[in-house]
């Protein structure tokens, strides 16, 4: 089971900061919580703290009840075949 998550800000060395987004994942196997991490963006691109919860939903990066991972870099879209 996973939770919504918390987002904070970090510098990096060589580039500008960025939001963070940070969320709990409980291994059905060991039981135990794992804590996942994600880059939303830069902060001068995402202003607020709002804006980078924007990214976080726009990007479906939030788990969903009982999922146990969350995919690389956000949803992955596969195109329409007739």
């Amino acid at each position: 089971m996973a939770q919504k998550g918390w987002i904070t800000k970090q510098k990096r060395k060589k580039q500008v900061a960025v939001w963070v987004y940070h969320w709990y994942v409980t291994k059905p196997e060991t039981g135990k919580k794992v804590e996942h991490t994600r880059v939303v963006g830069s902060i001068s691109h995402l202003a607020t703290e709002e804006d980078a919860w924007r990214e976080i939903d726009r990007r479906q990066l939030q788990p969903k009840p009982n999922q146990s991972e969350v995919p690389p870099g956000g949803p992955t879209w596969m195109p329409n075949v007739p």
